[in-house]
C-alpha cells in the first residue's frame, strides 16, 4: 500500500474530518479538498488556501458538527470568521467556549457570550470585558442568568446598564405572563 512520506497539517486536518458523517454538501467539498490537498502535498507554500477556509466555515456553521471537531477547529485556526462560527454553534462544548472567550477579537467573544452552552463563570468574566460591544451583547441577551444582568446593572457605561435593566424587566414580564397562562390552564 502506498503511504505518503510527507504529511501536511492540512491533509491530517481533512483526515480528521473524515471520521464523521456529514451531509452531502459538506462531504462533497471535503473529499474534493482532500484530493486537492493531496495533489499539492509536496508543493505547499505558506499561502492560505481559500478552499480550506470555505470548508472550515461550512463545518463550523453546520449545527450537527460534533463538539470534538469544533474544538479541533478552534485550536487549528485563528481566523475570526471561523472562530465566530465555532462559538455560535450549538454543539460547541463549554471548555471550547471558555478558551474562545479569551480571543482578541470582540466578535468571537460576542458569539461566546450568546451561546447557551457558555458557563456562568465565563459570562460573568465577559460582563467585565474591555469591549463595550461584548458587554452590550450580554446586556441585551434574554437567555442569560439574572446574575450576569445584575452585574451589568453596575456597568460604568450608562447604555449598558440601562440595557441590562430593560432586559431584566422584559424577562420579568415574560415570567409573569407565563405564570398567568399556567394558572388559567
Amino acid at each position: 500500500m502506498y503511504q505518503l512520506k510527507c504529511e501536511t497539517e492540512e491533509v491530517s486536518e481533512f483526515a480528521f474530518y473524515l471520521r464523521w458523517l456529514w451531509p452531502d454538501h459538506i462531504e462533497k467539498i471535503l473529499r474534493q479538498r482532500l484530493w486537492g490537498s493531496l495533489m499539492e502535498l509536496c508543493d505547499i507554500s505558506e499561502l492560505k488556501h481559500s478552499h480550506t477556509l470555505t470548508l472550515r466555515w461550512k463545518i463550523a456553521c453546520y449545527p450537527e458538527t460534533p463538539s470534538a471537531v469544533l474544538d479541533f477547529l478552534s485550536k487549528l485556526v485563528d481566523e475570526p470568521q471561523i472562530l465566530t462560527r465555532v462559538a455560535e454553534n450549538p454543539n460547541t462544548a463549554p471548555f471550547t467556549l471558555t478558551a474562545l472567550s479569551e480571543h482578541i477579537e470582540s466578535e468571537v467573544r460576542i458569539a461566546v457570550a450568546e451561546n447557551k452552552n457558555t458557563p456562568i463563570e465565563v459570562l460573568l468574566k465577559l460582563a467585565k470585558d474591555e469591549s463595550l460591544d461584548v458587554r452590550f451583547s450580554l446586556a441585551e441577551n434574554h437567555g442569560i442568568a439574572n446574575q450576569v444582568l445584575q452585574e451589568l446593572l453596575h456597568d460604568d457605561n450608562p447604555y449598558i446598564s440601562a440595557r441590562a435593566q430593560r432586559t431584566i424587566k422584559r424577562k420579568d414580564s415574560i415570567l409573569i405572563e407565563h405564570r398567568k397562562m399556567a394558572s388559567m390552564a
